[in-house]
Formats: C-alpha cells, sequence, structure tokens
C-alpha cells in the first residue's frame, strides 16, 4: 500500500535527499506548509514501515530544540495518527526535556519550484545540512533490517492468517514474553496465555497496552477488530469477545507468524529483565 507523510526537518534540499536513499520511499518532493520548510514522502508500507521513516527522522533533528518557523521540526499526518503519536512518546522516554516536534494534520502543500526539486541530486556539490555518516546510513537502513519470511510477510503485512494448530505458538505454555518479531517491543505474556481451542496463541490481555492498537476492519464482509503493533504498524490478529468471562471477557487471537518467544531464562540476558517480576 502506497501511504505518504510531510516532515519539516531543517532545510528542504538536505532532507529531500537524505530520504530519496532510503529504500521504499518511491517519491520525495519539496515544498511549503505555511511558512516551514516541508518534504513530502510517499512510500511502500510493504517495504518500510512509517514508524522505521519516523525514526530516521528523529535521527536528524534534534527534538528538545526549539527553532525559527522556517525549519522547524514538524509531522503533518494523513493517516496513521495512532502510529505518530506512539512513536512520539516512545522518543520522549528517551529525554528529560520536552520534545518540541509539533503534530498537525495535514494542510495544504505548495510544492517549491522544479528548480528546487532534488537540488542536491543535481547539485552534488551544494551544501547538504546533514551530516555524512547519516546519509550513509539512510543509505544501507533497510539492509540492516531482519529478514522476513514469506509466512511472516503474508501476516504482518498483507494482513493474512496462518493455519491453525500447526504454527508455532499456539500450544507453548512455557514462561516468557512475546515480542513483535520486527522491532522486539514485548506485546504479550506466557502470564495470560490459554488454550482457547481454536488453534492460534490466543491472550486474555495485553503486556503494555501502549504497544498494542486496534482498528476496526471490514474486509470480508465482516466487522472485526484487528489487532497491530504500535512500533512496526505491523497486523498481528485480531480481538474477540468471547474470552474467559473472569479475566474480562476478550481473547486476543494473534499469529505466531507476528511475534517472537523469549524464555524466561533469556529476559535478563536479551535486554527484558524488568519482566521476571512476572514469573516470581
Amino acid at each position: 500500500m502506497i501511504k505518504e507523510i510531510y516532515l519539516g526537518a531543517g532545510p528542504f534540499h538536505g532532507t529531500e535527499k537524505y530520504f530519496s536513499l532510503v529504500k521504499g520511499i518511491i517519491k520525495t518532493e519539496v515544498g511549503y506548509i505555511d511558512k516551514t520548510e516541508i518534504v513530502h514522502l510517499k512510500f511502500d508500507e510493504n517495504k518500510i514501515l512509517l514508524s522505521d521513516i519516523l525514526d530516521l527522522f528523529y535521527d536528524i533533528i534534534n527534538p528538545i530544540e526549539i527553532k525559527e518557523e522556517k525549519y522547524k521540526s514538524i509531522i503533518y499526518y494523513t493517516t496513521d495518527k495512532e502510529v505518530i503519536t506512539s512513536s512520539l512518546k516512545q522518543l520522549q522516554e528517551k529525554y528529560k526535556e520536552k520534545i518540541t516536534i509539533e503534530v498537525k494534520e495535514f494542510s495544504k502543500f505548495i510544492k517549491a519550484s522544479e528548480e528546487n526539486q532534488q537540488y542536491i541530486t543535481k547539485n552534488p556539490f551544494a551544501y547538504c545540512h546533514i551530516p555524512r555518516d547519516k546519509i550513509r546510513k539512510a543509505k544501507t537502513f533497510q539492509k540492516n533490517k531482519p529478514a522476513f519470511s514469506f509466512l511472516n510477510e503474508y501476516v504482518t503485512k498483507s494482513k493474512g492468517t496462518e493455519p491453525p494448530f500447526i504454527n508455532a505458538y499456539w500450544d507453548l505454555y512455557q514462561d516468557g514474553i512475546y515480542v513483535d518479531i520486527e522491532t522486539g517491543k514485548a506485546l504479550f505474556s506466557s502470564t495470560s496465555k490459554y488454550n482457547s481451542g481454536y488453534g492460534w496463541p490466543s491472550f486474555y490481555s495485553v503486556l503494555n497496552e501502549q504497544e498494542i492498537y486496534i482498528k476496526i476492519d471490514y474486509s470480508y464482509g465482516m466487522m472485526r477488530e484487528e489487532v497491530l503493533s504500535t512500533s512496526s504498524n505491523n497486523h498481528l490478529g485480531y480481538r474477540f469477545n468471547n474470552g474467559p468471562i473472569d479475566k474480562g471477557g476478550k481473547r486476543y487471537s494473534i499469529n505466531s507468524a507476528s511475534i517472537k518467544f523469549i524464555p524466561k531464562e533469556e529476559l535478563q540476558t536479551k535486554g527484558y529483565k524488568k519482566y521476571l517480576k512476572l514469573f516470581k
């Protein structure tokens, strides 16, 4: 699916050059929204996620710096506000000071002159405010991401469903947590996993509410609550209202191909030490 985002990250010539090098971003153009220099990005969600683009964006700005109107740090969104909000919350956790990135719904974009489009590509000796090491990172960003199998891609990117009863975790009840297969964010715990009888991993609650969001899905003539990962925007499965009544009545039916299990014995060595308290 082709999506778009509008970003202000300083002089638009350098910002445009930086993002044009990222695999999965299929079109860039520069212009203005109000008085701010903006880069308009179109990207293929099957090749790069909005959360990845935002991480790249944060890498070329100072999130706590107040800048003049022309070069301020700002995100204009058309969709996926939930992903942006969650991403900024995670970013804020890294700073004591309040981050200054503005977020607004998209308004009128005025495209700059043709001379300004791909300016640094056409003028390779022109000034670029983004350091060379950041430029190199943009070029190699996708190469450093973990490879997915066909099933992983089918489930997480194409909203597919794996077969019941023959997937990796449907009958696993070992102590540990389940994380996003792409970002490693903790999503579910074995302490809320139960045998629903449907053949997919089932949980009656979420480990980290901020790492999950629900979206109404009307595909196949049905109305379902789709479960997605906030950090990766990956499809995880669906939420139903036929879970254990004494646990709230919810059933999160999750595809094994969208998650990875971290056993209790490996939580500390793999950076999930804080979750050990779940199993005491």
